[in-house]
């Protein structure tokens, strides 16, 4: 092999190499999940519920905008709750790991679970209620099944599907 016919094998070689690197970049996945910005995950969030208005429920432009006043008069109570539940989780969670022996601190926990469990129910029964006012019954049942849908799935507004990856970079397993 002469050197000029070794240096066209080297610089195709390096130049496939190249091509083969770059096609992976350019079909690699974006990120999934909802953003881990507040901000971003809030916006995220309000889309995502538009869409399954529109696109799932079939509102057209003027109905999904009342109910997406409907589901914001409840957001600002239903964060509040889950964050208490995720806390109170995490507080848990962590007393159970460590096999912390303390009826008194298991207690609080448990009964601030359930309080809030049952507070999101109710908080859920008084939106459903108000947006009865601003839906067909046909309407209704179409949110219903779309949502139950996306609970039975695991797709809680962009947080992934039962079984669909893992934990977030940097954290552990459940």
């Amino acid at each position: 092999m002469t050197s000029t016919s070794r240096f066209l094998f080297r610089m195709t070689l390096t130049m496939t190499l190249m091509s083969v690197l770059a096609a992976g970049a350019a079909f690699a996945e974006p990120p999934r999940g909802p953003p881990r910005d507040p901000a971003k995950r809030e916006a995220h969030f309000q889309e995502m519920r538009g869409k399954l208005l529109r696109d799932k429920v079939g509102l057209a432009e003027a109905d999904a905008k009342r109910a997406e006043a409907v589901f914001a008069q409840f957001d600002k109570t239903r964060k509040e709750l889950h964050q208490r539940m995720r806390a109170a989780h995490k507080q848990l969670k962590e007393m159970l790991k460590t096999d912390v022996n303390d009826d008194v601190s298991y207690t609080q926990l448990v009964d601030t679970m359930t309080a809030s469990f049952r507070e999101m129910q109710e908080l859920r029964q008084k939106e459903f209620d108000a947006l009865r006012k601003v839906l067909t019954p046909k309407q209704q049942g179409k949110l219903l099944f779309a949502l139950g849908k996306m609970m039975r799935h695991g797709k809680h507004f962009g947080h992934g599907g039962r079984g669909h990856g893992g934990p977030p970079p940097g954290e552990g397993a459940p």
